[in-house]
């Protein structure tokens, strides 16, 4: 049985989330509901007047009174005004489900508040109303989304063709979801004890510590633009695969790597097929990766399906091969 709570007001690090009110019409006319790129992939269409906003709140406040209504606005505290909504927008006492939905205005993208606002709700979905399952789904037209999704530990589990709609349209849906034992045992990850999962910012000390090519700064970017997966087993930091976007848009895997005493037991296979499976539900069909004339790292590119597809002298005269894979279809 899930016990129902309502809409209570959730504190983050740097986010206060609580209960929309009639106030709220201009700042969210303004930061999010006016903006068609904001809406581009939502199943509402952008407020062409704060009128429109008001009439909407008018129909979602009233719903307060409901214990099982989940919707709140997000509120960056150092602000002191909403800039987005996260709601279960679809549930089920039967199956103990919550699916979320979320939005926040262009100005606070890839600052990481979304995926804030999406951890917090999922504990309290967990932690205080006793679901089993916590669920979302985006276009992949808008994989930046499914970013989200991934750091608040929500694990990709297929896309659904020309299932949904939205604002483009009918369109494929990308799912997403984590279940009670996921949440209550990380160690229990469908890929033997050890938990995969997008980077966020509790990974940057550990990543700092260890991952020396790349400044902090650097790494935080990276963490935001999803561009970073780590490995933990029994709670301890395992691993972690950093890639960027080659010239022609291409993910390019450069750097993977697991610690001594975690080598030898397929960590590294793991970590480079979550990383795949990532990549071709956001659309990629080619990935890229090299490694110095190293036979290990060779052999093990190759057992994985990549192929050498040429290389280049490096400064230090080592001889870079470059390996590629073709993901899609």
């Amino acid at each position: 049985m899930m016990t129902h709570k309502g809409t209570v007001t959730l504190e983050t690090e740097r986010l206060t989330l609580r209960r929309l009110s009639l106030c709220d019409a201009d700042a969210m006319f303004r930061n999010w509901a006016s903006d068609p790129e904001v809406t581009k992939y939502l199943m509402w269409p952008s407020h062409s007047d704060v009128t429109v906003t008001e009439h909407i709140l008018n129909e979602w406040i009233p719903q307060y009174d409901k214990p099982d209504y989940y919707h709140w606005t997000i509120v960056p505290r150092d602000l002191g005004e909403p800039v987005g909504t996260i709601a279960a927008v679809r549930q089920s006492d039967d199956d103990r489900m919550v699916h979320i939905g979320y939005c926040i205005g262009r100005a606070w993208w890839r600052r990481g508040y979304t995926s804030e606002a999406l951890t917090a709700v999922v504990k309290f979905f967990f932690e205080e109303v006793g679901v089993n399952r916590v669920e979302s789904r985006h276009d992949p037209r808008n994989p930046n989304s499914g970013k989200v999704m991934q750091k608040a530990g929500l694990r990709y589990e297929g896309t659904s063709r020309q299932a949904d709609h939205n604002n483009q349209g009918i369109c494929d849906a990308a799912y997403y979801a984590v279940t009670a034992e996921d949440y209550f045992s990380p160690s229990k990850d469908t890929m033997s004890d050890f938990t995969v999962r997008a980077a966020n910012t509790s990974d940057i000390t550990v990543l700092t510590k260890h991952d020396r090519h790349v400044s902090a700064d650097a790494l935080s970017k990276k963490i935001a633009d999803g561009e970073i997966y780590v490995v933990y087993g029994g709670g301890a930091f395992v691993g972690w695969l950093r890639y960027g976007l080659f010239w022609d848009n291409t993910p390019f895997m450069n750097m993977l790597y697991v610690l001594d005493g975690y080598r030898g037991k397929g960590i590294g296979k793991k970590l480079t097929l979550f990383w795949e499976k990532e990549m071709k539900a956001r659309g990629y069909k080619t990935l890229m990766t090299s490694t110095q004339q190293n036979e290990t790292a060779q052999h093990f590119y190759t057992h994985l399906g990549y192929r050498s597809v040429g290389g280049f002298m490096q400064r230090s005269g080592e001889y870079e091969i470059i390996f590629e894979k073709n993901i899609g279809d």
